[in-house]
């Protein structure tokens, strides 16, 4: 498979929430979104950089300065919860575990974008001292969504429960 289309299929499962996903599909969707989110933030903040000069770089990432890097690291912390909900959820599915609670727990996932827009809003206005604390909540909101988002991972490790269950037939079995 190439890697357009890995990367193709692997956005479109992104909010697929229904049956089940083997091991492989849910590692390779991870590594999917995180090569994609980690291209786009290099990217975001080597133009971040140049326009702001290297000297911002360098003197840490929170501070009025070096908002831009804040909303940039935030921002794709946001989109990678958001795009691994659809394959954690199907992935607990697969050993056989009801994905409620990690469902309940990614609604903090558009509490957190609310707040990066309102901290970017901020910093437009020139009150960066605002937009420093509401960036600093935007991260602190979405513990619950990462640390669902690890407990998820460990599902990762644990194998598919054989046969068919109440979320659909193993995805091993209807591969071979």
């Amino acid at each position: 498979m190439s890697l357009g289309r890995i990367i193709r299929s692997g956005l479109a499962s992104s909010l697929n929430f229904g049956g089940r996903a083997s091991r492989a599909e849910y590692w390779q969707q991870f590594f999917t979104v995180l090569l994609l989110l980690a291209v786009g933030q290099g990217v975001s903040i080597g133009l971040a950089a140049y326009f702001l000069g290297p000297e911002a770089m360098a003197t840490g990432l929170v501070g009025a300065q070096n908002l831009p890097f804040l909303h940039i690291v935030l921002a794709s912390m946001i989109a990678f919860a958001f795009l691994m909900l659809g394959p954690g959820c199907r992935r607990l599915h697969d050993i056989g575990l009801s994905a409620r609670i990690p469902a309940l727990l990614f609604y903090f996932v558009p509490i957190q974008a609310v707040l990066l827009v309102t901290s970017v809003a901020l910093q437009v206005l020139g009150l960066n001292a605002a937009a420093i604390a509401v960036a600093m909540a935007t991260f602190l909101s979405g513990f619950p969504a990462h640390m669902c988002l690890t407990l998820t991972m460990f599902a990762g490790f644990v194998p598919s429960q054989p046969g068919p269950n109440p979320y659909g037939p193993n995805p091993l079995e209807v591969a071979a």
